[in-house]
C-alpha cells in the first residue's frame, strides 16, 4: 500500500509542471472567458515559461554542477535529462514559477492549497529519486519565485491597460469562478484589495 502511494506521489510530482500549466490554463479560461484576452494572457504565460526555461538551461551550463550519485529514473525521458547538469532544478523552477503566479493572481485558499501540495510533491520526487540536491532544489525554487513574480507583474500591466482602454477598472471586474467537476461544494468569497474574486458552486 505504501509503495503504491509513493509511486502515485512520484508520478504526480514528476509531472508537476504539466499539472500546474493545465491548472493555470483552466483558471485563466474561467477568469477571462474564451476570448482574445485569454489568448494574450496565455501567450504571456507561455513566453515567460520559455524565458525561464532558457535561463535555467543556461545557468546549468555555466555552473556545471553535477547531479547526485545513485540516481533513480521515473521514465526514459528522465534518464535522458539526468545526463545534464543539476544546478538549478528545472522542475522546481517551473512549479514555483507557475505557483507564484497562481498565488498572486487568483489568491484563493483552495487553489493555493492544491498548488502548494503540487510543489511539495515535485520537490520531494526530485530529491527522493536523487535527481537533485537540496541546494539545487532551493536555487530552482528561488529562481521560480522571481520569474513567477515577473509573470504576475506583466499580466497586471496588461490588465491595467486593457481595462483602462475599456473605461473599466480591475476593481470593478467581479469574477465568478465556477470549479464544477474540479472542486465541488466549496462556496466562499476570497478577495484582494484590488480584485474581488468569487468562488461559487
Amino acid at each position: 500500500m505504501l509503495r503504491t502511494l509513493c509511486s502515485i506521489a512520484s508520478q504526480v510530482g514528476y509531472y508537476g509542471p504539466n499539472n500546474l500549466l493545465a491548472l493555470t490554463i483552466y483558471l485563466l479560461l474561467r477568469y477571462y472567458g474564451v476570448n482574445i484576452c485569454t489568448g494574450i494572457v496565455f501567450g504571456i504565460v507561455l513566453i515567460w515559461a520559455i524565458i525561464s526555461g532558457f535561463c535555467v538551461e543556461t545557468l546549468k551550463k555555466i555552473i556545471r554542477q553535477p547531479r547526485p550519485n545513485n540516481k533513480k529514473y521515473i521514465n526514459i525521458t528522465d534518464k535522458n535529462h539526468s545526463k545534464q547538469y543539476g544546478m538549478p532544478s528545472g522542475h522546481a523552477q517551473l512549479v514555483v514559477h507557475l505557483s507564484m503566479f497562481v498565488f498572486l493572481h487568483f489568491n484563493n485558499i483552495y487553489i493555493n492549497t492544491i498548488v502548494i501540495v503540487q510543489v511539495i510533491l515535485t520537490c520531494w520526487q526530485r530529491w527522493y529519486f536523487k535527481m537533485h540536491t537540496y541546494e539545487q532544489l532551493f536555487a530552482g525554487c528561488l529562481l521560480g519565485a522571481l520569474f513567477g513574480y515577473a509573470l504576475y507583474t506583466t499580466v497586471q500591466c496588461y490588465n491595467y491597460f486593457c481595462f483602462k482602454k475599456k473605461k473599466q477598472t480591475h476593481r470593478e471586474r467581479q469574477v465568478d469562478l465556477t470549479l464544477n467537476n474540479f472542486i465541488s461544494c466549496l462556496p466562499c468569497y476570497v478577495g484582494r484589495g484590488d480584485r474581488p474574486f468569487v468562488l461559487s458552486k
